[in-house]
């Protein structure tokens, strides 16, 4: 991956990610991944766990720059208001696992897993989000460590 990506980044580019293959997915997370400190040691198959469970329920996006080069990525599910507060409290257990967490729900609360982007602040791609999610009034994101299970809870909007 080409390291002269210039911050922040504004989506350029739309590429239809139902039509990437697994194999084309998981190796562009993974490259970022690897630039992400938080997820730099994480196990492949934790990190492949990680995407295919996101895909199978195609709530995924990939942000990429002018010349369609992958700059970040996030995962996100929807839950009941059970699930949100379970969330909210830290008292989720196996609901943060990833087979758990991407269930196909039509539900009102919006959580982000995985928010990967190592190249950019987060900020534009929040508000490209908010923009493309209008339903939902707030968003939170699971900070979660692979290494040490330390997470935290970011409200996103």
């Amino acid at each position: 991956m080409n390291h002269d990506i210039e911050s922040p980044l504004a989506v350029c580019s739309e590429i239809d990610a139902t039509r990437l293959t697994d194999s084309a997915r998981l190796g562009m997370v993974t490259d970022l991944a690897l630039h992400q400190d938080e997820l730099s040691e994480i196990s492949i198959p934790q990190l492949v766990n990680r995407v295919c469970a996101a895909a199978r329920i195609h709530q995924t996006r990939f942000f990429f720059d002018f010349k369609n080069r992958p700059y970040a990525y996030v995962s996100w599910a929807h839950f009941n208001e059970q699930q949100h507060r379970q969330l909210l409290a830290h008292n989720s257990g196996e609901l943060e696992q990833p087979e758990r967490f991407f269930i196909p729900r039509d539900a009102p609360y919006l959580w982000f897993y995985d928010l990967i982007c190592p190249f950019s602040s987060p900020l534009q791609i929040f508000k490209t989000l908010k923009e493309s999610m209008p339903t939902f009034a707030m968003a939170h994101l699971l900070q979660r460590s692979e290494l040490d299970e330390h997470k935290r809870i970011r409200r996103i909007w």
